[in-house]
C-alpha cells in the first residue's frame, strides 16, 4: 500500500501513447495493485501454463495437418477469414478417438498460442482483442470436451462462436 513505481514503466502504466500494448500475464491476477488492474482489461484463459507453452515442442504430423489454420493465425488471425477454413476436426473421423482427438487440439492450442505472441506487439487493440477471445473460446472448447457433450457438436459450437465473434 502506498506504493509508487519509479522509471519508464510507470510513465507507460500512467501516460501510455496510443501505440503502446501491454499484454501483462499473471498466475496470481488478484496479487496486481488494484491500481494496476484498474487500467487493464481482463481475459481470463483457463487452464493455460503460459511457461508450459513457450517450452513446447513441436509435433510434425499436427503441425501439417494444422498447417491451414497456423497460416491464418500468422496472418494475424483475421475474423474475416476463420469461415473459411477447412480444419481436421471438420471431418467426421477426428472425434472418432476423444481422448487422441483432445491431445491433438492441446497441442494446436499450445502452438497457436506460441504463434501468436510475437503478433500482437503488431496488432491494433480489437485485433488482439479477437485474438484473446479466439484463444477463450478455444479453451473452453477444450474443457468442454473433458467434461460433456458430443465431441463434434462442441466443435460446431465453438467454430460458430468463433466465425460470430
Amino acid at each position: 500500500a502506498g506504493q509508487r513505481f519509479v522509471g519508464p514503466f510507470s510513465e507507460v502504466l500512467e501516460e501510455p501513447r496510443d501505440s503502446v500494448k501491454l499484454i501483462l500475464s499473471s498466475g496470481r491476477p488478484d496479487g496486481i495493485l488494484p491500481t494496476i488492474r484498474s487500467r487493464c482489461q481482463t481475459f481470463r484463459i483457463p487452464g493455460t501454463d503460459i511457461s508450459e507453452a513457450s517450452n513446447f515442442e513441436s509435433h510434425p504430423d499436427i503441425d501439417e495437418a494444422w498447417s491451414e489454420l497456423y497460416r491464418w493465425i500468422e496472418k494475424g488471425a483475421p475474423y474475416s477469414e476463420w469461415a473459411k477454413l477447412r480444419l481436421p476436426a471438420d471431418k467426421d473421423a477426428f472425434f472418432k478417438e476423444r481422448e487422441e482427438a483432445q491431445k491433438t487440439l492441446k497441442v494446436v492450442f499450445t502452438t497457436s498460442w506460441n504463434k501468436m505472441r510475437p503478433l500482437w506487439e503488431r496488432q491494433d487493440l480489437q485485433p488482439s482483442r479477437d485474438a484473446l477471445s479466439w484463444f477463450y473460446d478455444f479453451e473452453l472448447l477444450m474443457s468442454a470436451l473433458k467434461s460433456y457433450g458430443q465431441a463434434s457438436l462442441q466443435w460446431s459450437s465453438f467454430k460458430y462462436r468463433a466465425k460470430n465473434g
